[in-house]
C-alpha cells in the first residue's frame, strides 16, 4: 500500500480516556477496601467498560491508500480496492457501494440533519461544490463523516484519473480477539 493515510476521530482517545479513567479509579478503591466478592463483581463491570470503550472508540478507523481502503470497525474488518468502490454516500455515516454491498464506517458518523444549516460558503470553498448547491449534512468538513467522504472523493477520483486497475474482490474478516475479551470480561461479571 502506498501513500497511506489513517482518519480516526480524536475525540475518541478524550471519551475513552474519561470512561477509562472513571472505571480502573473505581475498581481501585473496591479493590483497597478488600471485599472479594465486591471486586469480582467491579472487575467485571470494569473490564466490560474498557474493553467496549476500546472496540467503540479507539479501534474504529479507516485506512486510505492510493490502492485501496481499509474499513476497520469495532467488530469487522474490510478491505477493498478503488476500483470495486461505486459509490460513496454521507447519509448515516460513510457509506462505500461496493455492487450491492454497502460498508457503513464507524469511525466517520454523520451529525444530525440541523447540522446542514449551519455550514457556510467559505466551510466548503475548494471542496468542488457549486455556488448555491445544497449539501448534505454529512459532507460537511466539520463533521467526521464530510472528512472522511473528502478523503475517499478525492483518492478515489485519483484511482480514476490515473486508469488504477484493481481488484474488485472484497476482503472482510471477524475481530475474534475483541470479541473475546468483551464475552470474557461479561462472562467475569456474571461469575
Amino acid at each position: 500500500m502506498n501513500n497511506i493515510e489513517t482518519f480516526r476521530p480524536r475525540t475518541g482517545y478524550i471519551f475513552a480516556g474519561i470512561i477509562w479513567a472513571i472505571f480502573v479509579s473505581v475498581f481501585v478503591q473496591v479493590l483497597l477496601e478488600g471485599n472479594l466478592q465486591v471486586t469480582f463483581v467491579a472487575g467485571g463491570i470494569s473490564g466490560f467498560a474498557c474493553a467496549s470503550s476500546w472496540l467503540i472508540y479507539i479501534r474504529p478507523k479507516v485506512v486510505f491508500s492510493d490502492e485501496g481502503v481499509e474499513v476497520v470497525n469495532p467488530l469487522r474488518r474490510y478491505n477493498f480496492s478503488w476500483a470495486a468502490v461505486d459509490r460513496i454516500d454521507t447519509k448515516y455515516a460513510l457509506e462505500f457501494y461496493l455492487g450491492s454491498k454497502k460498508i457503513a464506517v464507524f469511525a466517520a458518523p454523520a451529525p444530525s440533519r440541523y447540522h446542514a444549516r449551519t455550514i457556510k460558503s467559505h466551510d466548503v470553498a475548494g471542496m468542488g461544490y457549486q455556488p448555491g448547491e445544497q449539501i448534505r449534512a454529512g459532507d460537511s468538513p466539520r463533521s467526521h463523516s464530510g472528512v472522511a467522504a473528502h478523503l475517499a472523493r478525492t483518492r478515489l477520483k485519483a484511482f480514476k484519473a490515473a486508469k488504477g486497475k484493481g481488484s474488485d474482490k472484497l476482503t472482510a474478516r471477524f475481530n475474534y480477539t475483541g470479541a473475546a475479551v468483551l464475552l470474557a470480561s461479561v462472562v467475569l461479571l456474571f461469575l
